[in-house]
């Protein structure tokens, strides 16, 4: 288990990092240029969720297939996932490209955060194709319990952003000061050299899972089916959670500019905070996955208990050490007095909700979807999230509440899933082998 959590927890880590360099570093430009960021990001977090839902849907079928050692189909699996991510960011960088300040009036109405928004947003996403491959192949390598060297690459890539970040925002060595367009510059030429690492490793080192183009284009009816029954409601649960989650940031930033910089800090605060609780969740799908592929249904069970219980009792220990901190986090960013005051509150919130979200992420992600129990994680979110976004916030924010409560009836989805959440654990339906003898199988 450490093996598997210890490099996970630190490639989230690194992860936040990245961002948070980017919060600190903006912070200290201006908030409109801050909020311009963090808005300009939420195309890039709609494609890396749907993204992440095809690779955790992929690693239902590698994560079973790597416990029975079927090392072909586990390719397989790569080159239908990957066919899939590089069609839809390439859809995505077009739109994006080509209407920037239209995707950001979805989000604000603040002309500033749009002009600064598209400025970054038209350079950044010229990077999804390649965040695409990286994020695709790094995340079902780790389902074949290959996790240092996505710990590794991610290293580079914070290096490599946070150099550039502070080169090319501040104007350092000769270069000029560029602001929200610096770091969206340093954004892609770290995702450049991330996806080149990816390809010579893949090409050069790695021996179970290699970057294919034949099987880009590999067909089969049976593993087809089985893609799609497994990954579908994956990919439609992040996609709808992160159409939830992109709702919120709406809300807030017609709140003003102040909702949005406190939820911007507090987000890289409560990612860093569950770096740890993360790479558990994502440990537990690899184990749950290789213990059913090869067969051992009941030790399955048995370190699905235990895995939930240490996953719960580690965020509520994370939702701790962030109120114990909470005086601390707020000189990350010159945040004015009255952004302080509100982030002081909305961090009080977001805290007690980490313990919660620790429970829910190792149950759905890690155990339920381990199991090739994919649907549920849809069903519950698209009750939970739209209701505490539209059946919550959206009319508290329309009657004029308080910007802090509007953001804690937003997240009151956490607190619903639990039980729904364990009494599906509890029915066991879960436990399931989904793979079949495909290795010989024709196109």
């Amino acid at each position: 288990l450490l093996a598997i959590v210890i490099p996970i927890a630190l490639q989230n880590l690194i992860n936040v990092g990245v961002n948070m360099l980017d919060t600190v570093m903006l912070g200290r430009v201006g908030e409109s240029a801050l909020s311009a960021a963090n808005l300009g990001n939420q195309p890039f977090f709609l494609i890396s969720l749907f993204v992440g839902g095809l690779a955790s849907g992929g690693s239902v079928l590698t994560s079973q297939y790597w416990g029975r050692q079927d090392v072909v189909t586990i390719n397989r699996v790569l080159g239908m996932v990957l066919r899939t991510g590089l069609l839809v960011c390439a859809v995505a960088t077009a739109v994006c490209v080509a209407f920037p300040k239209g995707v950001l009036r979805l989000y604000t109405n603040d002309p500033e955060v749009i002009r600064l928004g598209a400025q970054y947003l038209q350079i950044v996403a010229l990077s999804y194709v390649l965040s695409a491959v990286s994020m695709l192949y790094l995340n079902l390598l780790r389902s074949v319990e290959n996790v240092r060297v996505s710990m590794l690459v991610s290293l580079c890539t914070l290096l490599v952003n946070g150099t550039l970040n502070y080169i090319l925002i501040f104007g350092k060595l000769g270069f000029p000061a560029l602001g929200v367009r610096g770091a969206a510059i340093a954004t892609l030429i770290a995702r450049i050299i991330e996806v080149s690492i990816v390809v010579w490793y893949s090409a050069r080192r790695e021996k179970v899972l290699r970057l294919n183009i034949k099987n880009l284009f590999y067909r089969n009816k049976v593993l087809s089916r089985d893609f799609l029954r497994y990954s579908l409601p994956v990919v439609g649960n992040e996609v709808f959670w992160s159409l939830g989650i992109t709702m919120q940031k709406s809300i807030l930033g017609h709140l003003g500019t102040d909702a949005v910089t406190a939820s911007s800090v507090i987000t890289v605060i409560t990612n860093l905070a569950t770096v740890a609780t993360l790479g558990l969740a994502n440990a537990t799908a690899i184990i749950i996955g290789k213990t059913l592929g090869a067969g051992d249904l009941e030790a399955a069970k048995r370190r699905a208990n235990t895995l939930l219980l240490m996953s719960t009792v580690f965020g509520f220990i994370s939702g701790g050490l962030v109120l114990l901190t909470r005086p601390l986090t707020a000189m990350m960013v010159d945040m004015s007095p009255s952004t302080a005051a509100l982030f002081q509150t909305m961090v009080i919130f977001s805290a007690c909700n980490i313990g919660f979200m620790a429970f829910n992420c190792t149950n759905i992600i890690g155990i339920l979807r381990g199991g090739g129990d994919s649907k549920f994680g849809l069903y519950c979110d698209l009750i939970t999230l739209w209701l505490s976004t539209l059946g919550f916030g959206l009319p508290a924010a329309a009657l004029g509440a308080p910007v802090s409560v509007v953001y804690l009836l937003m997240l009151l989805d956490e607190p619903l899933k639990v039980l729904p959440g364990l009494l599906r654990f509890r029915t066991g339906k879960w436990i399931r082998n989904v793979t079949r003898d495909l290795a010989h199988a024709d196109a």
